[in-house]
């Protein structure tokens, strides 16, 4: 066969052309949609679900693995999953859930003009993100990171009225709870992500009757971080790491005499905690409160750039499901409403 010539049709692509605001929608619409199609919002919930899963069946799991991982003084390896494994899952499913809170308020913030949605959520401004988290919101504000109506109107006289109040305030405590959550929980997920700065093993080498305990389920993990900020700057942060409570592990004679020039360097060594209160349970209540606001923005930004605007979720009571709110026209046309 011999070859003489080839056609090749070039695409040419007019970079300089402006782009008509009909068009501008359609290419939202598509990107989004194109962009959602490929977005798993469960995945941190599946991480946190798998740790709690490893955690139940951690002996089990981890026996024969420990093997290549165990510390060197232990020689079964039980102490180590009774310790080292055990911190190192809670911690885990905390970094999890903060990653959670930090992609829900990441399409927050790239919904606020869905004309830019795929620039603003593919270059992550960790910044303006947490900006976000930081930020409280009253009922308004939060109807409208959500793309949902906010009527002022509203007073409990019908059912329907008594079901969106009660929605609308769900979400923006689950807003607050999240807030809050992340506040007490980002330094240590920091700790966990950037150096393992974490004490994995706090205590020495656990003995027999303490890897007992633990398979019984009668030991409650001891979750600590390492810091060192002098605590006369920590007067002055708005960062409340201590959680009311610090410890200085390892207070040699040594460390004694210099203590005060170690402060002044920042160069202390101290544990601090997690709130009292966290455990599994608190770590899993957060994740669904997240999963729900996560489905919530998904499905009603969804519905606005698909021009369905008039259908629109709020969540509900149980984890999971969502209450479907129907408007006789697009309330986003309705400026004098309140729309977004």
């Amino acid at each position: 066969m011999h070859l003489k010539s080839a056609h090749i049709e070039v695409l040419a692509v007019n970079l300089s052309r402006h782009m008509h605001p009909s068009e501008r929608k359609l290419v939202r619409r598509d990107q989004i949609n194109n962009f959602l199609r490929s977005y798993f919002p469960n995945w941190r919930l599946n991480q946190i679900l798998t740790s709690e899963k490893l955690l139940k069946e951690k002996y089990a799991f981890f026996i024969d693995l420990v093997k290549e991982t165990k510390q060197l003084d232990d020689e079964i390896g039980e102490a180590t999953i009774a310790q080292e494994i055990t911190n190192g899952l809670y911690f885990d499913a905390i970094s999890s859930s903060i990653q959670y809170i930090e992609d829900l308020f990441a399409l927050l913030y790239a919904s606020k003009n869905p004309d830019f949605f795929i620039k603003n959520i593919v270059t992550y401004s960790s910044g303006k993100v947490e900006a976000l988290i930081a930020k409280k919101y009253n009922l308004r504000e939060v109807s409208k990171l959500f793309y949902f109506p906010y009527y002022d109107d509203v007073n409990n006289e019908t059912e329907t009225e008594i079901i969106y109040n009660e929605c609308l305030n769900r979400l923006s405590n689950y807003i607050s709870d999240i807030q809050e959550y992340h506040k007490k929980h980002h330094f240590f997920y920091i700790q966990y992500k950037h150096g393992l700065t974490i004490a994995l093993r706090p205590f020495n080498l656990y003995q027999e009757d303490k890897i007992q305990e633990d398979k019984n389920g009668e030991h409650k993990p001891y979750l600590a971080a390492f810091d060192n900020m002098a605590l006369d700057k920590r007067r002055s942060s708005t960062d409340i790491r201590f959680n009311q409570m610090a410890f200085m592990p390892g207070f040699t004679e040594p460390i004694s005499r210099n203590i005060t020039t170690l402060h002044k360097e920042d160069n202390l060594t101290r544990f601090v905690f997690p709130p009292a209160e966290t455990n599994f349970e608190t770590i899993k209540v957060i994740a669904y409160k997240t999963k729900s606001c996560i489905e919530t923005i998904i499905g009603n930004l969804t519905n606005y750039v698909n021009d369905k605007g008039n259908e629109l979720h709020l969540p509900s009571e149980n984890f999971g499901k969502s209450v479907l709110f129907k408007f006789d026209k697009n309330p986003f046309d309705d400026e004098k409403k309140g729309g977004c």
